[in-house]
């Protein structure tokens, strides 16, 4: 399935969506950097990639990253390339202290029909008064520990507009959680998440299928995620395909 969105539209709705979790996190903050282009983010939360120097096509000025360390609030952070950084910048982000490296592959698929809903399989749009088994459910699909998610899912941010989430039950029971963001003209596929004894039984296709049906409904014209190794076979069935790698230089 062909798709002509671009890296930078994706890029742009990513930002956005790190915009609105630091604005509903009580923890969370955002400043300008020295252009009209470039964030300074917090969500609140620890993740490395949703924190940080964020600036969409050119590299972002090595002063912004000297300005994030000295407000940093001691959660892990990133400086995002969209391309290979430049050497350039790879020494900046040593000198704040960004001596990892991580490489996101960016997929996307434009618009289009989305199978119905299994039989036997139910997708509930959830929100603040569904928070805690929400979150209870994330954290055993990604293995992680509760306390990531419980920082960053926070009941404002699910109660937001342009959001939402899910959870995916069969037999009553809830197996696979989603969350969609429109942004962008695009909508944004994450927390597709399913505790280990519910995999292979298509419950994170659902869920995927879900945000875009909703996020299609409302008029977003594509969507785009960051897949993990184990999802990235499930996307490409999906319609899904590679439009760009993105790099982020983390803290260690």
């Amino acid at each position: 399935m062909p798709t002509d969105i671009g890296g930078d539209q994706a890029a742009r709705a990513l930002f956005a969506l790190l915009e609105l979790i630091a604005r509903h996190s009580p923890h969370g903050w955002r400043r300008p950097g020295r252009d009209a282009d470039t964030r300074l983010i917090s969500i609140g939360a620890p993740l490395a990639m949703f924190n940080g120097v964020f600036r969409n096509g050119r590299e972002p000025d090595p002063a912004d990253l000297e300005a994030y360390a000295q407000q940093a609030d001691d959660l892990p952070w990133s400086v995002f390339s969209a391309a290979e950084p430049s050497p350039g910048l790879r020494a900046a982000a040593a000198a704040a202290g960004l001596t990892g490296e991580h490489r996101a592959p960016v997929l996307t698929r434009p618009a289009g029909p989305v199978p119905p809903t299994p039989d036997g399989v139910v997708v509930r749009a959830v929100g603040p008064g569904d928070r805690k088994p929400y979150v209870d459910l994330l954290a055993a699909g990604f293995e992680a520990p509760r306390e990531i998610f419980d920082a960053l899912m926070t009941e404002s941010l699910m109660g937001a507009p342009g959001v939402t989430s899910y959870l995916i039950e069969a037999h009553g029971e809830p197996v696979a959680t989603g969350f969609g963001v429109l942004a962008e003209g695009l909508v944004g596929i994450f927390n597709v998440a399913t505790p280990p004894a519910f995999r292979r039984r298509g419950y994170g296709r659902v869920a995927t299928e879900a945000a875009l049906r909703e996020g299609f409904a409302a008029g977003a014209t594509g969507a785009y995620l960051l897949p993990s190794e184990m999802g990235l076979p499930l996307y490409r069935a999906m319609g899904f395909r590679p439009t760009a790698t993105w790099t982020f230089l983390v803290s260690e």
